[in-house]
């Protein structure tokens, strides 16, 4: 008897910018086609850039995902009513027009089941099953509170942790909803700098409130005056830039405010990795890239960090700034200390975070979902 065919899948990726979930879902795409699994990634051409410069063989194979199609502009109107347009979502309307350009495309390229990372305007697509990634709270807050309709249109939900699962789940328990086993994690290729690690430390994410980087940049310009051999790199990208900027003037040439393509090059010459994120730091892949080129964590002390990510391998800390910085300067008070929970976190991350045992539980998801229809 011959097996039947695996779903073929597309994975869409819609922001501009090369971030965590953007990072997941391209590592997902290139571990997947590395068992010759039939897998597309389609993206926003404006990513095409960044995607290079991080993954040269990805980009290359990555397809431009089609913008809106005309038929469905004559909505838009609607959209600057905000009473209009909640009566025409409640509707159903929306959903059930379905998105004829990405259908389109989705036919010409024999696509069986469609793998949606970050794109929220995706309503209904006929004739192939939808799943839609919960990569963090911020979007199952986004997709648990749309309009019922909008919401059921896709086939299934996967969120990327279970406190993303719970969330999602109180706002839309009338949707199947699937949780990931564990994270996805397959570290990135880095260069090992030839004097070692240096006296660095870390923020690498998103510019925006729940993730702190602002209360970390105040904890920096304090914490850099006490410990003078120290330098610190804020990097991302955000609405708090300026803001960011502004809380470290005077301390330029100790504290790096920027955005690093080689995010793994420069955690292969550092020391400490800070993340301060609400509600939850796990499944953060800054955080597991952190621990697998060797470096401490001070991390919150926030939903299941502590549990996925330590162990014996840094610090918690308090939300405040004081607390961060007392953190930051007990971590950095002992080298031999350090040096050893840096080595900690490198065999941590080599022990928990599967690959192969996420892939298979991926494989067997799009297998299921791939038989289902979602209903406008």
């Amino acid at each position: 008897m011959i097996a039947p065919h695996p779903p073929k899948v597309a994975i869409i990726v819609a922001t501009a910018v090369l971030s965590g979930a953007e990072n997941r879902a391209t590592k997902i795409y290139t571990a997947l086609r590395e068992r010759d699994y039939p897998a597309e990634l389609w993206i926003n051409p404006a990513l095409r850039t960044s995607l290079a410069r991080a993954y040269p063989e990805a980009a290359g194979q990555a397809l431009d995902r089609h913008l809106p199609d005309k038929s469905t502009r004559w909505l838009r109107p609607f959209q600057r009513s905000r009473a209009l347009w909640s009566a025409l979502e409640h509707s159903g309307l929306p959903a059930r027009l379905g998105s004829p350009a990405l259908e389109r495309q989705l036919a010409e390229r024999d696509i069986d089941l469609v793998h949606i990372f970050l794109d929220t305007q995706i309503a209904h697509v006929r004739d192939v099953p939808t799943l839609f990634e919960l990569t963090s709270p911020d979007i199952a807050d986004i997709m648990g509170t749309r309009p019922g309709p909008w919401r059921r249109s896709h086939t299934a939900y996967h969120a990327v942790s279970a406190g993303v699962a719970r969330r999602f789940s109180n706002l839309a328990p009338d949707v199947p909803l699937i949780e990931a086993p564990g994270p996805f994690f397959q570290p990135r290729q880095s260069t090992l700098p030839a004097g070692g690690k240096s006296d660095t430390i870390i923020f690498a994410h998103r510019f925006i409130r729940r993730k702190n980087a602002l209360l970390f940049a105040e904890a920096a310009s304090r914490f850099v005056q006490l410990r003078p051999g120290w330098s610190v790199r804020i990097l991302g990208v955000g609405e708090l830039d300026a803001e960011i900027r502004d809380a470290v003037v005077g301390m330029e040439d100790r504290i790096e405010v920027g955005f690093d393509p080689n995010l793994p090059d420069a955690l292969a010459s550092s020391r400490i990795f800070v993340s301060l994120i609400e509600p939850d730091n796990y499944p953060s892949q800054s955080v597991m890239e952190a621990m697998a080129a060797g470096n401490a964590l001070l991390l919150s002390d926030t939903g299941d960090s502590a549990e996925r990510f330590m162990q014996g391998n840094g610090m918690l800390t308090g939300l405040d700034v004081d607390q961060v910085l007392e953190t930051l300067l007990a971590l950095t008070a002992d080298d031999q200390a350090l040096k050893a929970m840096g080595e900690q976190s490198r065999a941590l991350a080599q022990q928990r975070f599967n690959a192969d045992h996420y892939l298979d539980h991926l494989i067997e998801v799009y297998k299921q979902v791939a038989s289902r229809r979602a209903s406008p």
